[in-house]
């Protein structure tokens, strides 16, 4: 008889693994969605908790695993061109010496000026779109709190 994970050869009196690592790797494959719900399900119950420890993650995935991040943001990048353009075009006007944005570094919720950053409704790519979202208030700045 063979392992029903790994397909070795089983020797002495067992039936369907080889050993506990094999046994526990297919309990895991057989209730993976089990998993996967009840992660999902404490998420959306404690969503600061969750997104704190998502934070601390990605951090440490980040440190780790700079080559694969780098990949993984280059990808998103192709994938949504249109945004990164729009992103990188309004961060230079708001840089400039003559601004023709005027956005004051304030959150629109709350008032508050620690912390802030820009909130994007729409990506507008022309000058023309991107100073009439911001007149029409679709790009503002949030604060982490109102975040």
């Amino acid at each position: 008889m063979k392992c029903k994970y790994c397909n070795k050869e089983l020797t002495g009196k067992r039936r369907k693994f080889c050993s506990t690592k094999c046994s526990d790797k297919n309990y895991y494959e057989n209730n993976k969605e089990k998993y996967k719900k009840n992660a999902k399900m404490w998420g959306e119950r404690n969503k600061e908790r969750y997104r704190e420890l998502s934070r601390k993650a990605n951090k440490k995935y980040m440190k780790l695993h700079r080559e694969r991040f780098n990949k993984h943001i280059l990808n998103q990048y192709y994938k949504n061109k249109d945004k990164w353009h729009s992103r990188s075009r309004i961060y230079k006007m708001l840089k400039a010496k003559n601004k023709k944005i005027d956005l004051k570094k304030v959150c629109k919720k709350c008032g508050s000026s620690k912390n802030v950053r820009l909130r994007f409704e729409q990506y507008p790519i022309k000058t023309k779109d991107i100073i009439k979202a911001v007149k029409d208030k679709k790009i503002y700045y949030l604060c982490e709190g109102c975040r």
